[in-house]
């Protein structure tokens, strides 16, 4: 058989705006056959119009659905909290729910009190996680955003996916509150429940569609990377595993660029994401001429787009300040703007540590006891970097 399908996107609180939209398929002789997947609904052809009836899901078993067939509506789908009914071909029956105080005082019963309470709920929990969030990061737990949302690639869909839930659940509060006020008053001067906006009602129901496309696909992004099988791939090297040319091989600042000796312990991690091509984070542990220990930490990101750069290092300079400038110095680091040549740059009080950024290259370099603002290591930063000065 074949079917023709359309876009079913309608939420409970929308019930009449889907009974509208559902009717003006029927006069086109198309005949509900089912939904699929909550939001794929599949018609077939009639030769003559069919009508349909959308009512709040029920709890009446067998004896509601025998009563609704002996009034000539035969249900072909629950979805979404709603029973969907349809007529037989060329048949008009009387609507099933036909006292509006009824209908009214069931929305209320059944949607209102049921729903908004989950609403409630949801928004708390969003404020919990980001109180979580706010918590680890003003307490030094460390929270690692430039990673989470630059490096990791499933992680590029939950700001989309925040906002969309975000826009349903105070949408739908506005909404339920609103409508309910409405209907009560329809209802108390004795008209019909009232249907809400077409187009708004089409919004809502699109917006949470896509929300839970993306997060189908977010949940497909993270199994996807667990195997491998999505850009975002990891390559860490350590001092037992290559020599000294694979890594002066990779644009950072290694001990030896700063007169240091070769270092004791590397290690070089190289990312690959979709908003970072080229993304190195090299840590050398080596020593000064007075024999004290010092660490040489380098990390570069050339970004795929300027703007990402120009926001990479806005938040990387947040993070620094309230975090850090590395996992060895943790705790708020004030950062100072600084005129060095770069297109933006700032360093630490001492100038032991630069963050600039260089058309879509953000770098974050430094060492202990060493004044990375001096002449010949900002040229060196220019090299080793692979840094672009920009032609006009």
């Amino acid at each position: 058989m074949k079917y023709v399908w359309r876009i079913f996107p309608y939420l409970c609180v929308d019930y009449k705006a889907a009974q509208a939209w559902l009717e003006k398929q029927g006069a086109e002789g198309l005949r509900l056959a089912g939904v699929s997947c909550r939001y794929l609904a599949r018609f077939t052809r009639e030769a003559r119009p069919v009508h349909y009836f959308v009512d709040l899901a029920a709890d009446g078993g067998a004896d509601y659905l025998q009563l609704c067939a002996d009034a000539g509506w035969e249900r072909v789908a629950q979805v979404q909290g709603m029973d969907l009914f349809v007529s037989r071909p060329g048949e008009d029956p009387v609507p099933i729910q036909s006292d509006p105080i009824m209908e009214e005082r069931r929305f209320g019963r059944k949607f209102v009190r049921s729903n908004l309470l989950g609403i409630l709920g949801a928004l708390a929990f969003l404020a919990l996680v980001v109180a979580v969030m706010a918590a680890m990061t003003a307490d030094g737990v460390g929270f690692d955003w430039t990673e989470r949302l630059f490096l990791v690639n499933s992680n590029l869909l939950v700001p989309p996916i925040l906002l969309c839930g975000l826009t349903v659940v105070v949408w739908e509060t506005a909404t339920i509150l609103l409508y309910w006020r409405r209907s009560r008053r329809t209802v108390a001067a004795g008209q019909a429940m009232p249907a809400p906006s077409p187009f708004w009602s089409r919004f809502r129901g699109d917006v949470n569609l896509a929300g839970a496309v993306l997060s189908a696909l977010f949940f497909l992004a993270l199994i996807l990377e667990l195997f491998g099988l999505l850009a975002g791939q990891q390559r860490q090297l350590d001092l037992d595993q290559a020599g000294r040319e694979a890594y002066r091989a990779c644009p950072v600042v290694m001990a030896e660029d700063l007169g240091l000796p070769e270092g004791e312990q590397r290690r070089l991690r190289e990312i690959h994401s979709l908003l970072v091509p080229e993304y190195a984070d090299y840590f050398e542990l080596t020593h000064t001429g007075e024999g004290e220990s010092c660490f040489v930490d380098s990390i570069r990101y050339r970004c795929r787009w300027e703007w990402t750069a120009e926001l990479l290092y806005r938040l990387l300079r947040w993070e620094c300040e309230a975090e850090g400038v590395s996992a060895l110095h943790r705790g708020g680091t004030a950062l100072l703007d600084a005129e060095l040549g770069f297109d933006a740059a700032c360093t630490t009080a001492d100038g032991s540590y630069v963050l600039l950024r260089q058309g879509d290259v953000v770098a974050l370099v430094g060492c202990d006891g060493m004044d990375m603002t001096a002449p010949e290591r900002l040229e060196m930063l220019w090299g080793r970097l692979d840094l672009k000065e920009e032609t006009t």
